[in-house]
C-alpha cells in the first residue's frame, strides 16, 4: 500500500524557505542553489490551478512593485460580479522576504490585500501566477 503524500501547510512551506535563506552564506554556489529552488517553487506555483483555498499559491506585489511568491492565509468575501467582470475576493497573504545582503529571512503577513483588478496603484495587490 502506498503512502498518501500530505500537502504541506502554509507554515511548513514558509519555514522551509526561510531555513534555506538563513542557511546560505550567499556565496556563488549557495546563491545558485537557492535561485534554482525558488525557480522550482515559482514553476510549481504557476502550474497550480486557481483555487480559493487557504494556502493557495498566489503572487503578492508589494507597495514598491516587487513581486513575491505568496500563500493565502485567509480569503475575505466571495467576490462578486461588477460591470468590469468578476470581482476577486480580498485575502491575507504571507510571504518570505530575504535581505540579499544580510542573509536574514523575514516572514511577512499582509492583511486585506485586494486583487490587482481593484487596485489603482502599481503595488500592494495580489494576482494569480498566470496574471503576474
Amino acid at each position: 500500500m502506498s503512502e498518501t503524500k500530505r500537502e504541506r501547510s502554509t507554515e511548513e512551506r514558509i519555514a522551509e524557505l526561510a531555513d534555506d535563506i538563513r542557511a546560505t552564506g550567499l556565496g556563488p554556489e549557495e546563491s545558485a542553489r537557492l535561485a534554482r529552488k525558488f525557480e522550482g517553487e515559482r514553476r510549481a506555483i504557476v502550474s497550480v490551478r486557481r483555487r480559493y483555498d487557504n494556502d493557495a499559491s498566489i503572487v503578492y506585489v508589494d507597495p514598491q512593485g516587487e513581486r513575491h511568491a505568496a500563500l493565502v492565509k485567509v480569503w475575505w468575501g466571495e467576490g462578486s460580479d461588477h460591470p468590469g467582470g468578476r470581482c476577486e475576493p480580498s485575502c491575507n497573504v504571507v510571504y518570505v522576504y530575504g535581505g540579499a545582503g544580510s542573509g536574514v529571512a523575514t516572514v511577512t503577513e499582509v492583511p486585506s490585500v485586494v486583487h490587482k483588478s481593484l487596485q489603482g496603484a502599481p503595488g500592494n495587490f495580489w494576482c494569480w501566477p498566470d496574471e503576474a
